[in-house]
């Protein structure tokens, strides 16, 4: 990854980009720098907006890593303790609050008729919407990309056999998280596709997911468990 953000995605002649962080947690936003400082659109959740505006705290982005944690280090003589997030500067990172459409601009499509067996050529303004998904930290989001059934969903949900993180301070809340798992329960019949945050799966079993699942965590004041899902991986990913 380290690798093609040099060759790719800092490279001089290529287009701007819109990035947007699903949370202020390190390991999501400690690169966000790179492109706020190129000019490229940022975007975090209002809540979390004073994470990345400034030379955050290890507990604004939860960056209480370890030196046996990071290889290969980033220079020699490099240290965890030492490590913070780069803060962005006030013109360059935007806040968001959910609800709010990213455009991705025009996408053309050939469409075959059946009748008369030509093409036609379609042309259809695309844009993702931002979901505000709190409960993993209070400013989370996901993206949610209507005409394709396309949802990024951060870590608001992941690939695990353990349980989902809801207890990180500040911010985190087993019930917020499961009002936020409730609403992708509600888009599950939309999707096509799911890029969590380890993982991208054609969506197979999300939307017989039981509300149990959820439910129950409402009354408990532990961490809700993912259930084992059946993933089928895009074949090429």
């Amino acid at each position: 990854m380290a690798k093609y953000v040099k060759d790719v995605l800092l490279q001089e002649d290529r287009k701007p980009l819109s990035v947007v962080l699903t949370h202020c947690h390190f390991d999501h936003s400690g690169g966000v720098h790179q492109f706020s400082e190129r000019g490229d659109d940022c975007y975090i959740h209002d809540a979390e907006l004073k994470a990345v505006l400034r030379q955050s705290s290890s507990l604004d982005t939860c960056a209480w890593i370890t030196d046996d944690e990071v290889l290969p280090k980033p220079r020699v003589g490099w240290s965890a303790k030492d490590y913070l997030v780069r803060g962005c500067a006030n013109d360059q990172i935007k806040g968001l609050r959910g609800g709010e459409k990213i455009d991705l601009g025009d996408r053309s499509f050939e469409v075959k008729t059946s009748m008369h067996r030509t093409c036609q050529i379609v042309t259809c303004a695309v844009s993702m919407q931002v979901l505000h998904l709190p409960g993993h930290t209070a400013g989370s989001m996901g993206l949610f990309d209507s005409w394709n059934g396309i949802l990024v969903t951060g870590d608001a949900l992941y690939a695990t056999e353990e349980q989902l993180i809801d207890w990180y301070p500040p911010g985190s809340s087993v019930r917020l998280m499961a009002n936020s798992l409730e609403t992708l329960l509600g888009l599950s019949a939309l999707l096509r596709v799911a890029i969590l945050f380890n993982l991208l799966c054609v969506v197979s079993m999300l939307q017989a997911w039981p509300r149990t699942w959820t439910s129950c965590c409402l009354a408990t004041t532990t961490s809700w468990k993912a259930p084992s899902l059946s993933f089928v991986t895009p074949r090429g990913t």
